[in-house]
């Protein structure tokens, strides 16, 4: 007869008797509400973790569940098992001797200045400066591999500070440019890739991120993360933040919604929620009340541009003849000029042809009209 260690039997009562006297934890790795909480997770005193005792928890938690699971129901397709192992990974240098933490506040300003690295680029030319270093799919571990971004952000108060968004739902965050970078949200859930960051123009440490799970939200530079459960409005795929307001537009498929405090409660701009899409967003230099937006209608898919002199609140949509008919569209991007903030440009990828169109208005989105139009693929010259 096989004797189990008595370390394995006092674990096991031990984890038998907080689950007898357990309920639900509060959510520190932001997962969503309908992914149920395992036993291990709600044995753990989250208000002082201790990272020894909880491996030991996992450990006879997967013992336990092995008996219950099937082959091809690994443990490591539990997300609270994977937003721990980035979690632990975040906080590996504050563990101390006995598992508990103690964090180091000057540590992440220290990490900055010793990781810079000498790369440089010549004129006309591009260099890969990152990031290469993601998460392997559906674990916990890092894997030195180049990744898709996704999306990405440059703060206007410290040009030095860039953020970057990949296809594996990581946040990198750079405090030189690009040069050296670091996961910053390891222990928030990397449910598809990051479609949208915006940083507050006049915080550099206040940032929003969206991605499948949700929309996330620090007011401290990527050290803490808050979901915002109030936005409920569908995939985003642009954000803005206006520096004289502070209010938060998104461009999401189901139209502009607006925020005005903080993400906390949000309302539709109107005249954008009759659209399949909306592909993106931009504000006119130096007046952040005029808002641009593209998308399109959910009828005919035809390309919509929206005008909003008000800050957001409403919109007026113009559509485009691409010769005889209207333009069509399956993505489109928007830009405006710093130059001229007169002139606006949208690229748009048409419908059923895939080939793009740049189109242009000269007076703030009053009129638009096809500047160049491709017949292939690309742009080609």
């Amino acid at each position: 007869m096989k004797l189990f260690p008595s370390k394995f039997i006092i674990l096991s009562i031990l984890l038998c008797f907080l689950l007898c006297n357990v309920k639900s934890q509060q959510n520190i790795f932001h997962l969503p509400s309908t992914i149920e909480q395992p036993a291990w997770y709600q044995s753990v005193n989250w208000n002082e973790p201790n990272v020894f005792l909880i491996d030991s928890l996992i450990s006879v938690f997967k013992k336990n569940e092995k008996k219950l699971r099937s082959k091809d129901r690994e443990l490591e397709e539990d997300p609270y098992l994977t937003a721990y192992l980035r979690w632990k990974m975040k906080i590996f240098p504050f563990i101390k001797s006995d598992g508990f933490i103690e964090f180091d506040n000057n540590y992440y300003r220290h990490l900055y200045q010793n990781q810079a690295l000498a790369n440089t680029t010549n004129a006309g030319a591009w260099t890969l400066i990152g990031p290469t270093q993601t998460y392997r799919s559906g674990m916990g571990d890092k894997t030195n591999t180049q990744c898709n971004i996704t999306a990405i952000a440059v703060s206007t108060s410290n040009p030095d500070m860039v953020l970057a968004g990949a296809e594996t739902g990581v946040l990198f965050k750079s405090m030189n440019k690009g040069q050296s970078w670091t996961s910053i949200n390891n222990d928030n859930p990397s449910i598809g890739g990051i479609t949208a960051i915006v940083i507050d123009p006049l915080q550099e440490n206040k940032f929003y991120y969206y991605n499948e799970a949700g929309l996330f939200l620090t007011t401290n530079g990527g050290f803490v993360f808050n979901r915002l459960g109030n936005y409920n409005y569908g995939e985003i795929n642009r954000m803005v933040i206006n520096s004289n307001t502070g209010r938060l537009l998104v461009a999401s498929v189901n139209g502009v919604y607006y925020s005005d405090d903080s993400g906390n409660s949000w309302s539709i701009g109107s005249g954008t929620v009759s659209n399949n899409n909306l592909w993106d967003i931009a504000q006119k230099p130096g007046q952040p009340a005029t808002i641009y937006a593209v998308g399109g209608r959910n009828t005919d898919n035809a390309l919509l541009l929206y005008t909003s002199t008000d800050g957001g609140n409403s919109f007026i949509s113009n559509t485009i003849n691409d010769g005889p008919l209207l333009a069509t569209t399956d993505g489109a991007r928007l830009a405006v000029s710093t130059a001229n903030p007169n002139f606006v440009y949208c690229i748009d990828l048409q419908k059923d042809t895939a080939c793009p169109i740049l189109i242009r208005s000269t007076n703030s989105g009053a009129n638009w009209g096809v500047l160049v139009r491709s017949y292939s693929h690309d742009f080609g010259g």
